[in-house]
């Protein structure tokens, strides 16, 4: 299917993170017809709506970390490229699509390939208006693309525990005091793209600086 930059063609393929399970996003790979190799990569990830593509949650561009030709169909070339994120991405369970936006040498055509062995998920969904409405793909082809992450369990927090652990002022934009009855091992900081902003935050005396945050929401 066509996902050229320059032009209003798009396709979205589902992946599904397991129930109870927190997904770390880290690499994408993604097999596609091209005569030279990609230049960078638009990624869209969408939320499910209903079993179709629906709002964009997170998007980022990025250029290959490897793009290896090993086979030509159609006259084109066919390069299995890998895509290293500098800041990894946190799913939480559920349904996502991925739509990736090509940009080749001079514009030229990018397909992404699709196939019929071991067809896993939803059927894909294109568009012909960049990705304003879909329609399912009526090819019977599953897109080759593979995510790669960590997955971690989710933990059940008690009330109690709940109960145990406090924070304020909120908002604030300067110090955040932390109240708990055990000892905070780390604290991480994401915004509400699931990107980490501030990894291992820096305690002292139960005190955290969040200054240096631009005026957003953080979990």
């Amino acid at each position: 299917n066509n996902v050229t930059a320059t032009y209003p063609y798009r396709t979205a393929d589902d992946f599904t993170v397991a129930a109870g399970t927190k997904f770390t996003l880290k690499q994408i790979t993604i097999d596609a017809l091209q005569q030279k190799p990609a230049i960078n990569t638009i990624f869209n990830i969408r939320r499910d709506n209903a079993g179709t593509p629906g709002p964009v949650i997170n998007t980022f561009t990025i250029s290959p970390s490897s793009s290896v030709m090993y086979y030509a169909a159609l006259d084109y070339p066919i390069y299995h490229m890998i895509f290293d994120l500098a800041t990894p991405i946190i799913l939480a369970e559920g349904k996502y699509w991925l739509e990736p936006v090509i940009t080749s040498p001079n514009n030229r055509y990018v397909y992404w390939l699709a196939t019929s062995t071991n067809p896993q998920g939803s059927v894909p969904y294109v568009s012909n208006n960049s990705g304003a409405t879909w329609a399912q793909s009526t090819s019977g082809l599953d897109m080759v693309f593979f995510v790669a992450g960590d997955c971690d369990p989710v933990l059940n927090i008690s009330e109690q525990e709940f109960n145990e652990f406090a924070y304020y002022p909120n908002p604030t934009d300067q110090i955040l005091n932390i109240n708990s009855k055990r000892a905070i091992k780390s604290l991480d900081i994401f915004n509400l793209a699931g990107q980490l902003v501030v990894k291992d935050a820096k305690i002292q005396n139960s005190q955290v600086d969040l200054s240096r945050l631009n005026t957003g929401i953080y979990v």
